[in-house]
Order: C-alpha cells, then sequence, then structure tokens
C-alpha cells in the first residue's frame, strides 16, 4: 500500500492534482476515520480521530514536499529548505533565526553552514558588534526560496479549490 501511495503522490505531483486525480485510497482512508467519528462516545476518542486524520494528511503533504524537492532542487533537503523559507526576503541575526525556527543556535549554526557551502545564504558581520552575524539568502537562495513559495501556493489552490 505505502509503495502504491508513493508512486500515486508522484504522478499526482507531476499533474499538480494531488490526490484530487485519483482520491480513492485518501478519500477511504477518510471515510473510514469520518465513520468512527460518528460512532465516538468520548470527546478524547474524537480528538485522537481528527489528529490521526491530520497526521496522516501531514505525512502525505510532507512526502509530496520531499519529492518536488528532490526533482527540482536535489542539492538541499527539505529541513535546509525550511531554513531558506524561515530567512526568506529578511536579515536576520543567527539568534532570530534560532528563535523563529524554535531550535538551538548550534544547530541553526550547522545548517548554515551547509548552506553557506552550497552558496543559498550569505553572511554579513555587524559593523557595530562584530560578534553579531546576520544571514541573508544569496540570489540562488532567493531563486529556491521564491520556487518553493510557489509550489506551497499552487499545493493549496489544488487542496481548496475543492472546497465547496
Amino acid at each position: 500500500m505505502e509503495e502504491y501511495l508513493y508512486q500515486k503522490e508522484y504522478v499526482m505531483l507531476n499533474n499538480m492534482q494531488l490526490h484530487l486525480s485519483n482520491p480513492e485510497p485518501m478519500l477511504k482512508y477518510i471515510d473510514e476515520k469520518v465513520e468512527k467519528l460518528i460512532k465516538t462516545k468520548s470527546k478524547n476518542e474524537e480528538i485522537n480521530i481528527k489528529l490521526e486524520i491530520l497526521d496522516e494528511f501531514y505525512k502525505t503533504y510532507y512526502k509530496i514536499e520531499e519529492i518536488n524537492l528532490n526533482q527540482v532542487i536535489k542539492c538541499l533537503t527539505t529541513t535546509e529548505l525550511h531554513v531558506i523559507e524561515a530567512i526568506g526576503e529578511e536579515l536576520l541575526t543567527m539568534n532570530e533565526l534560532s528563535e523563529k525556527l524554535g531550535i538551538t543556535m548550534g544547530t541553526a549554526s550547522v545548517a548554515i553552514n551547509k548552506l553557506s557551502e552550497k552558496n543559498f545564504i550569505e553572511r554579513e558581520r555587524s559593523d557595530d558588534d562584530r560578534r553579531k552575524v546576520f544571514v541573508k539568502l544569496s540570489k540562488k537562495g532567493l531563486l529556491a526560496y521564491k520556487y518553493h513559495n510557489s509550489f506551497h501556493n499552487n499545493i493549496l489552490e489544488k487542496v481548496t479549490s475543492e472546497i465547496s
């Protein structure tokens, strides 16, 4: 089943149709969960079922994002792309970046080092305080950022276009 879903997500990504091109597996899963929701007797059980549905959607979305990334920007990991996304078009200090991502300064530094080696990030030292390091996206980083935003917008548009 998982191999089928992986292949299906690949085809759906190419068509930008998500599960709309052949929604049966996902709809069957959701229908089963909705049936369980109808039969629930406790609020906790209802919450758990809703969380399972959200978790499945997140996993599917993450796989689609990963497949897209591997096809288009092969040298970046999903995590690195999320660091790029967090920086966006801003000039951030390393401290601001780590706070924005909810990670330690050490983890942020490792990610920035890798992205810098790949020429997606530029660093600048503060003129006022040499200890303060700012990071921003390079031209290459901005291209990746804009592409990824476009990907997210296309996916959301496809998902929400069928909601009435």
